[in-house]
C-alpha cells in the first residue's frame, strides 16, 4: 500500500443523526460518503430519487446530515449503491460520535463481473462531493476557473498543471484517491477521508503513481491530454 503524498489535514465526519439507542449498520453512512457515492454514479439528486423512488427533499436531508433523515431513508440510499457496485468506508466511534476514513468506492470485481460501468473522470468530481464543496470553492481552493475544474471532473481538455493543481488541493484537504492496478494500469475506483485510525482496503492504492497519467487513477487515455 502507498501512503499518501505529503501532509494532509485529517478530516472526520460527525456520525448521522439518529434516535437514542438505535445504531443500525444503514445509519452510520455519513452525509459525505452518500454524495460520493452518487458523484461516482454520475448522478444528480434528482435522478438518484427517481431511481429510489423517494423525494428529492429526502436524498438531499441525508446528504447534509439533516435531523430530518429517517433510517429508512438511509437503508434505501445503501441499497440501492450497493447493488450497483458500489461499497461505503468508515468506522464510527461512538464514544466520540464522529466517522474515521469515510467514503465511497466502486467493487473492481464486482462490477467486471457484473459489467457494471466504472468511473473514468469522476473521482475528482466525488472528491469534491466528499468535502461538500461547490465548484467554485473547489476552483478558488486549488486556484483554478470553475471552467478549469469542470474539465477535469467531465473529461474535457485539461493540462497537467491544473490536474495537479487540483489534486493537490483535496490531498491537503484530507482526501484519499483509491485505485486498483488493472490491466498494467490504475483504475480510479473512489474517495475516501485520510485515516490514521482506519487503514483503507487492502486490495486498493492510495495517490499511486508518479508518473502523469497515474498521478490520480483513473482510466484517463492519453489523448485526453491538452499539452498546450
Amino acid at each position: 500500500m502507498s501512503p499518501a503524498s505529503g501532509p494532509a489535514m485529517i478530516e472526520r465526519e460527525p456520525a448521522p443523526h439518529e434516535p437514542p439507542g438505535i445504531r443500525p449498520f444503514a445509519a452510520t453512512i455519513p452525509p459525505g460518503a452518500l454524495r460520493a457515492a452518487r458523484a461516482l454514479m454520475g448522478l444528480t439528486q434528482t435522478q438518484a430519487a427517481g431511481a429510489i423512488r423517494i423525494s428529492r427533499a429526502s436524498l438531499a436531508a441525508c446528504e447534509t446530515g439533516s435531523v430530518d433523515t429517517t433510517l429508512k431513508t438511509i437503508a434505501a440510499l445503501r441499497e440501492f449503491y450497493q447493488g450497483r457496485g458500489i461499497k461505503f468506508l468508515g468506522r464510527t466511534d461512538w464514544a466520540q460520535n464522529v466517522v474515521h476514513g469515510s467514503g465511497a468506492y466502486w467493487h473492481y470485481q464486482a462490477a467486471v463481473l457484473r459489467r457494471l460501468p466504472l468511473p473514468k473522470e469522476r473521482n475528482f468530481s466525488a472528491a469534491r462531493a466528499l468535502l461538500g464543496l461547490e465548484r467554485r470553492e473547489a476552483a478558488d481552493g486549488a486556484g483554478l476557473t470553475s471552467r478549469q475544474v469542470g474539465n477535469l471532473e467531465n473529461g474535457g481538455s485539461f493540462t497537467k498543471k491544473s490536474h495537479d493543481c487540483l489534486r493537490d488541493f483535496y490531498v491537503g484537504r484530507g482526501v484519499e484517491f483509491l485505485s486498483v492496478l488493472a490491466c498494467h494500469r490504475f483504475v480510479g475506483l473512489g474517495v475516501r477521508r485520510a485515516s490514521d485510525e482506519v487503514s483503507p482496503p487492502q486490495s486498493l492504492w492510495v495517490n499511486r503513481g508518479d508518473h502523469l497519467f497515474t498521478r490520480i487513477p483513473t482510466v484517463w487515455k492519453r489523448n485526453q491530454y491538452n499539452w498546450s
